[in-house]
């Protein structure tokens, strides 16, 4: 017999929620202007290479590209 509501007590539940934040890194922007970008092209390139790997973790075809069209259309209204 299985037990389908198990008995959970408060202080057996723990949630926590990190994050990161930083400006893009003026010498990866320098790197990318040497090769012809703009200071805008070079920031949103780092940028979404950044959130490539998280991407990449998706498999869900349609949730990854909804997830990085939200994040392109915040990227381009930041820069």
């Amino acid at each position: 017999m299985a037990n389908a509501r198990p008995g959970i007590e408060a202080d057996d539940v723990r949630c926590t929620h990190g994050s990161t934040t930083a400006k893009v890194d003026e010498e990866q922007i320098f790197y990318a202007r040497c090769r012809g970008f703009t200071r805008k092209e070079a920031t949103r390139m780092i940028v979404s290479g950044f959130f490539q790997q998280i991407f990449d973790r998706i498999s869900i075809e349609i949730v990854r590209e909804a997830l990085a069209a939200a994040i392109a259309r915040q990227v381009r209204e930041y820069v």
